[in-house]
Order: C-alpha cells, then structure tokens, then sequence
C-alpha cells in the first residue's frame, strides 16, 4: 500500500480493451528527426506494416514496400496519420507519391487492397480507440512522481504484429533517450 501511494501504476494492454488501450500511431513522428533518421523510421514502419501484411521478398513485395515507404515518408511530419490517411495517399495518390515512385504507380490497387484487410483486421491496434503511443507519456518527467507503465503484450498472438509493435516501442524508447539524456 505504501508503495502505491508514492508510485502511479497503469495497465497498457494493446490489442485488448480489457486495460487500457494502447495504440500505435502508423507514422512514427518524424519532423524532429534528421532526414537520415526520417529515412530510416520510416523504412521501420513500412516494413512492419508489410510483414503484418505477409510480405515476402517477391518483386511485387518488394515494389508496394517502396510504394509504402514513400506514402510514409509523405506524412513524416503529421502526428495523427492513420490507417486511413495512408489509405487515401495511395487511392488518390498525391502528386509528389507519384513522381516518388514513378512506374511503380502499378502496385496501388493491390496495395491499397492489403492495407484495408490489414485495417479490418488489425484496426483496434492501429487505429482503434485507446491511448496513442508516446513513449514521454509512459515514463514520468524526471522530477515528478515516480511512474510504473505496465504493458501486457498477450493480446498481440501474431508473430509479425508482436515484432511490429515491440519494434515500434524500442525505437520510439531509443529516440527518447537520445533526447534526454542522463547517466
């Protein structure tokens, strides 16, 4: 009880509203990032995002992962980007997506196909109701109250979806620290 009362405790569970909801956001944010850096993240999470859509190494996978990576990096600096923004990047592509990408323009159908099964069935996760994930908000500021953030990952059954999400929360964790660091 003692320690209850100096400490703030929260439950995250992604995948599962049984705690709280935990989502990840599509497009990790990417306007303070170097532009090395903004290539890189956004590679990671076009990746992920492929690999929860079961590609593979074929040439067409190959070409709607880079066809995925530039829709991305066209929202790098929009926090609140979702499923469905990315949706509607690819369905009317935006003028800069398509000199990104040039002949590759012929992979948006099928892409777009992948990316709304991947909406219907993993929706709650990635754009469901629940906090956003924001690794700042799950650690106390150094002078506050000490915090203890509990994430219960069970929910996440799927070897791809958990690599995705754990992926996700290591990199957002490596860019905190790089931004405060301590000893």
């Amino acid at each position: 009880q003692a320690l209850r009362k100096r400490i703030d405790i929260e439950l995250y569970t992604p995948g599962n509203s049984g705690g709280r909801p935990l989502r990840l956001p599509i497009i990790p944010t990417l306007h303070d990032a170097s532009a090395q850096e903004r290539t890189q993240l956004a590679q990671f999470a076009a990746s992920g995002l492929a690999a929860m859509m079961g590609y593979g190494n074929s040439t067409a996978h190959r070409a709607k992962l880079a066809v995925l990576h530039c829709a991305i990096q066209l929202h790098s600096g929009d926090r609140d980007a979702t499923l469905e923004v990315l949706l509607d990047t690819i369905n009317r592509p935006d003028p800069d997506l398509l000199n990104s990408v040039g002949a590759l323009q012929r992979h948006f159908a099928t892409l777009s196909e992948d990316l709304q099964s991947l909406l219907i069935q993993r929706g709650a996760l990635l754009t469901g109701e629940g906090t956003l994930l924001d690794v700042s908000t799950l650690l106390p500021p150094q002078d506050s109250k000490p915090k203890l953030s509990i994430i219960n990952t069970s929910a996440l059954t799927e070897i791809p979806v958990l690599q995705f999400w754990v992926s996700r929360l290591l990199i957002e964790l490596a860019r905190l620290s790089r931004k405060r660091p301590t000893k």
